[in-house]
């Protein structure tokens, strides 16, 4: 999870615990009725409880304990049927060395990536501030990779985010982890001290696979000006894409700019909305290029604090309170440009109501916790949280309670009336000791199941629960950080892109034609990456060709046609060819390499790994290079033979990204093209559990 949707300056974990299987059937309640859970603590861990969580690739959840003397913490695995999973890390539990605590407790942030590897960032206090301990591992091997970063350390990657600083120390706070193509990229607070005038800003540093500084990336200073003229610019959520393009945005950045300081300070988190002057996106490259697009304030109170992540079609999407009237939600979406999707609402915001603040709350904070799709909608699924104080003490044991509520909201026509009450769900509650909240309990470790259930993981004062919510009637997937039908996918195309299209340019100035008769195995450039953000590549012959982002590759003799897209989904040119094994205009050469899997798996395997090790340096010296995931079709399952075929090539896709980072590496998902004819049995079957890549020279 990757959860991608990630703070710079605030964190929400939660501690949470291995769960046992809810005492209600969540299945047969009405979508967006909750049920709750006892979680019990596996017998194999002992200490001081969880401290961070995430979804596995298989829709389990990971797990990561502190024990009781504060200076380790132990990594453990939840199946998807919720029980403790004996099998991880070959013994059931990962035990992961820390550093011995200082003055606070620890905290401990989980991810993890496509090819089922754990990440873990956890911090300690020290006399300058926050210091890290970053680790790696794998649902089948106990290895772990650590490397640890002093608050010193950290603090010169402050300094080189902000260059102009006149600071001669830096103390660090709230360092957090998102993966990346090539690794992972590491967000921390930066206050300077010794300076003239105080200052604080959120920094961006790079990591290589190996838990090393990535050098040839700069830190960048989320904080800093990126050309903006506001008085302040927040850091306000903060997005990571894993599986795009190679020149696709690994990084995206909601800000928001305002005027509002404390004791010099700019501190967006206390904003009002009589301070915020407007909004920017920065797009960070995975070489560390920065672009940014000013974007105005909505008006209409929509001035709030947002959370984000990236819809099917790479574009970020908002959610968040109003600052000036808690009870109201804001979302908007931001397209691939960096500008505004002006058809969502007014300027670009849609405003909704969520009614009163519950009793005995102070506010409403909102949390897009996943996405889930049906098959027409991708909808956005949202944590509302109510807070019940304003202030706490860290060092009290003095029980809160805290609520929350899934709702279930589309951009284009908001609240899903089917799920719970006009599309929020029944309210659930904890109670938290205060002191925890100093950790970042504050909305508890919320998901989305593979299958579209909203879920969220809580701390009491004497265990932990698991709350879930009926899922949505029609759901075919969800997302946390990537699972589900509606996670790391690139899809451009019907439900999902609605609100993105735009008034195509004329097509015969951008498309070139495919020749009338074709050569087997060649490939043949029918637009450029650029006009790929606009016009789509839609295969109606699989069986002979494959329309990639900017080729069709010819790979069996026959009839070849392809549609070209508008991103509305409507036909722009229709492409034809009869592809021959002799006697066709030859493209450029194409080398074709299978990978096979178990029935139903989308895991990359050892062998797989050694495979794609021996082409990387064959994609890295590729024009393009594109993996093609297939199902087989035993069932009738058209949704889960798609989310195979689609997470097939998408994992293969990460191994060879990472592997190559500068590569050009796209993915097609062909799910289930079977002719009819093909019998549903093991035999005629089989074969079509693979992901093939396609390199293209």
């Amino acid at each position: 999870m990757s959860r991608i949707g990630r703070y710079l300056s605030t964190a929400a974990v939660a501690i949470t615990a291995m769960a046992v299987p809810a005492t209600a059937s969540n299945a047969a309640a009405s979508a967006g009725t909750s049920t709750s859970s006892t979680v019990t603590t596996p017998a194999a861990v002992s200490g001081l409880g969880l401290k961070g969580v995430t979804s596995a690739r298989d829709g389990g959840i990971y797990y990561a304990f502190q024990n009781a003397t504060g200076d380790n913490y132990t990594i453990v695995k939840q199946k998807a049927d919720k029980s403790f999973d004996s099998t991880f890390a070959g013994t059931g539990s990962a035990a992961v060395a820390g550093v011995p605590l200082a003055s606070q407790n620890r905290r401990i942030l989980l991810t993890s990536d496509l090819n089922g590897k754990w990440w873990a960032v956890s911090t300690f206090g020290t006399s300058s501030g926050t210091a890290a301990v970053v680790s790696t591992g794998t649902a089948t091997s106990a290895t772990v990779t650590s490397a640890t970063f002093t608050a010193a350390t950290l603090g010169a990657k402050c300094a080189a985010a902000y260059p102009t600083s006149t600071a001669t120390g830096w103390f660090i706070q709230n360092v957090n982890i998102g993966i990346a193509r090539s690794g992972a990229w590491l967000t921390m607070l930066c206050t300077a001290t010794n300076t003239v005038e105080p200052s604080n800003g959120s920094a961006i540093v790079a990591l290589k696979s190996d838990l090393t500084f990535n050098s040839a990336i700069t830190p960048i200073g989320t904080s800093a000006a990126h050309g903006s003229s506001a008085t302040c610019v927040g850091s306000s959520s903060f997005v990571t894409d894993p599986t795009g393009a190679s020149d696709s945005p690994e990084i995206w950045v909601f800000r928001v700019e305002h005027t509002n300081k404390s004791n010099n300070l700019c501190q967006v988190f206390s904003a009002t909305a009589a301070s915020i002057t407007g909004y920017d996106v920065l797009r960070i490259s995975s070489n560390g290029t920065v672009t940014r697009t000013a974007i105005a304030s909505g008006g209409d109170a929509v001035d709030a604090q947002y959370s984000g992540r990236l819809d099917p079609g790479g574009r970020l999407v908002l959610a968040g309170t109003s600052t000036a009237d808690p009870t109201k939600l804001l979302v908007a979406r931001v397209k691939t440009d960096g500008t505004l999707d002006t058809t969502i609402g007014t300027a670009g915001f849609k405003t909704l109501s969520i009614g009163a603040v519950p009793a005995g709350a102070t506010s409403v904070r909102a949390n897009v916790n996943g996405l889930v799709t049906s098959s027409d909608t991708v909808y956005l699924s949202i944590m509302l949280t109510d807070q019940p104080v304003n202030s706490f003490s860290c060092q009290s044991t003095n029980p809160i309670t805290w609520g929350w509520r899934a709702a279930m909201v589309s951009l284009t026509d908001g609240f899903e009336t089917t799920f719970g009450t006009a599309g929020v769900g029944s309210r659930v509650t904890a109670q938290i000791p205060e002191g925890n909240m100093c950790n970042g309990f504050t909305s508890g470790a919320s998901s989305v199941a593979a299958d579209g259930t909203p879920r969220i993981i809580s701390a009491t004062t004497t265990g932990f629960a698991l709350h879930e919510w009926a899922k949505l009637a029609g759901a075919t997937g969800g997302t946390d950080g990537g699972t589900g039908t509606g996670g790391y996918t690139k899809d451009t195309g019907g439900a999902p892109s609605l609100g993105e299209s735009a008034a195509p340019a004329a097509v015969s100035t951008v498309l070139a034609k495919l020749p009338v008769k074709t050569s087997l195995n060649s490939a043949y450039k029918v637009q450029t990456a650029a006009k790929a953000k606009t016009f789509r590549l839609a295969t109606i012959t699989p069986a002979t060709c494959i329309g990639t982002a900017t080729h069709v590759i010819a790979v069996a003799k026959g009839t070849c046609t392809v549609q070209v897209r508008a991103a509305d989904g409507s036909v722009v040119r229709t492409l034809r060819s009869t592809i021959a094994a002799k006697g066709g205009t030859s493209g450029s050469s194409v080398e074709a390499v299978t990978l096979t899997f178990k029935a139903a798996s989308t895991k990359i395997t050892a062998a797989h790994e050694a495979v794609l090790a021996g082409l990387a340096s064959k994609v890295a010296g590729a024009s393009a290079t594109v993996v093609v995931g297939y199902a087989a079709s035993l069932t009738d399952n058209k949704a889960g033979n798609e989310f195979i075929a689609r997470n097939r090539a998408k994992n293969v896709a990460a191994v060879l990204a990472q592997a190559s980072p500068k590569a050009n590496v796209g993915t097609v998902n062909m799910g289930v093209f079977v002719s009819e004819a093909v019998r549903k049995i093991e035999a005629s079957q089989k074969n079509f559990r693979r992901a093939v890549v396609y390199i293209i020279q």
